[in-house]
């Protein structure tokens, strides 16, 4: 393994990754914090996107353009479709918690990046969890892969090249990607791979790095979230429903 390794450019396609894109339901929110932690592994949303039609329209130009390999023409299709259904630019609209109307933003080329960016990442690092999965006896570590330029967080830059077990908890809550536009990824290791970064033995999970206190605006719940981890994405984002349906299960046997 080497430095260069860990700064290969994220992967957005395959095989998998689109397996569990296709599998995700539609999910009309109002805001972005209507969809949390685990829910964004299941689900297919666009803030403000009230409309299923729309929506499962957004969802099959997607899929289409990606089936083909041209994933990079999903904005242009996008923006025109979208613009064509009205969904474009400023608009006032009823909150559904309120009632009350409000202006919101509605479609917009940051918008498109964004719908695409997280969709296809968490689908990719659900994709990835069931090789990791599969491989892990004998690739038993994770190590955590930054694009270091000028857009990584101080923290993502900190965590690059960290090397732990798979099953080591601190991913519960770190599994890339740790926010919206989060680039950062997870490479899977035998042990030859880590000695030959220079790891004799896993590095100890960062212990230092900090809490901080965010109030769920729908729920009105405080959440303590690591330090580095945008509010709703302190989750393992490589886990798919199934996997954490079998984990509460032995966990309920266990107990029992």
């Amino acid at each position: 393994m080497t430095a260069a390794l860990l700064n290969t450019s994220f992967t957005l396609a395959p095989a998998e990754a689109m397996k569990f894109f296709n599998a995700k339901g539609l999910s009309a929110q109002f805001d972005w914090h209507g969809l949390l932690a685990e829910e964004h592994n299941d689900a297919f949303m666009v803030a403000k996107m009230m409309d299923l039609d729309l929506l499962a329209d957004t969802k099959a130009v997607i899929k289409a353009l990606q089936a083909t390999g041209k994933l990079g023409d999903a904005e242009s299709a996008l923006e025109k479709m979208w613009k064509a259904r009205g969904w474009w630019g400023s608009t006032e609209m009823l909150n559904p918690k309120t009632g009350e109307l409000q202006k919101a933003r509605i479609g917009s080329p940051a918008r498109l990046q964004l719908v695409i960016d997280t969709n296809m990442r968490t689908a990719a690092a659900q994709g990835y969890h069931q090789s990791v999965e599969r491989r892990k006896a004998e690739r038993p570590y994770l190590a955590y892969s930054s694009i270091l330029d000028g857009r990584t967080r101080k923290l993502h830059r900190q965590w690059h090249g960290l090397v732990l077990r798979v099953d080591d908890p601190w991913w519960e809550t770190h599994y890339p990607p740790n926010g919206y536009g989060c680039r950062c990824r997870v490479i899977s290791l035998t042990e030859a791979q880590a000695r030959a970064m220079g790891k004799t033995k896993p590095d100890t999970a960062p212990a230092n790095d900090g809490y901080y206190e965010w109030k769920n605006p729908d729920t009105g719940i405080v959440e303590i979230i690591p330090n580095g981890v945008d509010p709703g994405w302190n989750y393992h984002a490589g886990r798919d429903r199934s996997a954490r349906l079998a984990a509460l299960l032995r966990q309920k046997i266990k107990a029992a």
